[in-house]
């Protein structure tokens, strides 16, 4: 039988399909089984196998058994192998507040979003300059999450001791605007957000300091731009330095601060002298394209400020 042409055999599959095997020498394998092994010296058995086969009825799948028979997609595996090794969110925002908390002896809803991985400081910053309306525009993930997330940080601050303070949060803006937390603006919950709950282990003239600082005004930033031709989103002006807001860049003369003199960095004297002058300044950055950042340039000051801070400079050396 070696010598002989190759015998063509029908195997019926067990879903009722068929397929020709052409070769009688080589293992078949369908369906992740094999069927028969047709070598020559077993060739008559293996007939006996088919032939009880084909007068069986073919057997129609179910659901169950498909998807028991097929491998769950990679993504599936994933998922599953991601749920089941998932930490916890009362663990994570535990682990996140309580860094935070260790470093600086308060902690905020800001600072557990953070942590977690669900809010991102340069968004933080963008609500900050008013270039957003609410902070949970930029919060990656819905509602109910940050609910969640916000219930278990308090459950936790409140079993450690930690005492609630409430903060002002003013936009970086000329009109220190305040600044909201939530789509609804409900009060409750914009109050949630504004609690920083600071560690007993400071002293209470520590922790009035604290709060006084956390509730201080940001600083105005203007930048430097690097490309000249930029253009005033009100006016459609331009000039040496912009002020970001949300539907663009905005002048000096838009935004109210044209008044002012620019300081230069350097004398840090001099800074310090006319910044402690002036009711109203703001911080003059501007982009590094090496080191990806912006970087502080100077200062704007009252023009009255400045002169005041430099006829001071002689009698204090």
């Amino acid at each position: 039988m070696a010598g002989s042409a190759p015998r063509r055999i029908v195997i019926v599959l067990e879903y009722g399909h068929a397929a020709n095997c052409a070769n009688s020498t080589k293992s078949v394998a369908i369906a992740g089984q094999i069927i028969a092994e047709s070598k020559p010296a077993s060739f008559a058995k293996c007939v006996t196998r088919l032939r009880d086969r084909l007068r069986r009825p073919p057997t129609i799948p179910t659901t169950s058994s498909l998807k028991a028979s097929c491998p769950a997609p990679d993504s599936e595996l994933d998922h599953r192998m991601s749920r089941k090794n998932r930490v916890p969110l009362a663990d994570r925002v535990a682990k996140a507040a309580g860094t935070v908390l260790a470093d600086r002896h308060f902690v905020s809803t800001i600072d557990v979003l953070i942590g977690i991985g669900w809010l991102d400081s340069g968004a933080v910053e963008s609500w900050r300059r008013g270039q957003i309306d609410c902070l949970e525009e930029v919060v990656r993930t819905n509602l109910p999450r940050i609910s969640e997330a916000m219930r278990l940080f308090r459950s936790w601050a409140v079993a450690r001791g930690l005492l609630a303070s409430q903060t002002s949060y003013v936009g970086r803006t000329p009109r220190r605007q305040t600044l909201r937390f939530s789509r609804s603006g409900n009060a409750a919950i914009e109050a949630s957000y504004r609690t920083h709950w600071v560690s007993p282990e400071l002293s209470e003239k520590k922790r009035e300091r604290l709060a006084e600082k956390a509730s201080h005004a940001p600083e105005l930033v203007v930048v430097l731009p690097l490309n000249a031709e930029w253009t005033c989103h009100r006016c459609g002006g331009t000039g040496d330095l912009l002020m970001m807001e949300t539907p663009g860049p905005a002048c000096l003369r838009c935004v109210g601060l044209d008044d002012l003199a620019y300081l230069p960095a350097g004398d840090s004297l001099l800074t310090r002298r006319a910044k402690a002058k002036s009711t109203r300044h703001a911080i003059v950055v501007r982009f590094s394209r090496t080191r990806r950042r912006y970087e502080r340039q100077g200062l704007l000051v009252e023009p009255q400020a400045l002169a005041d801070a430099r006829l001071a400079r002689p009698s204090a050396s």
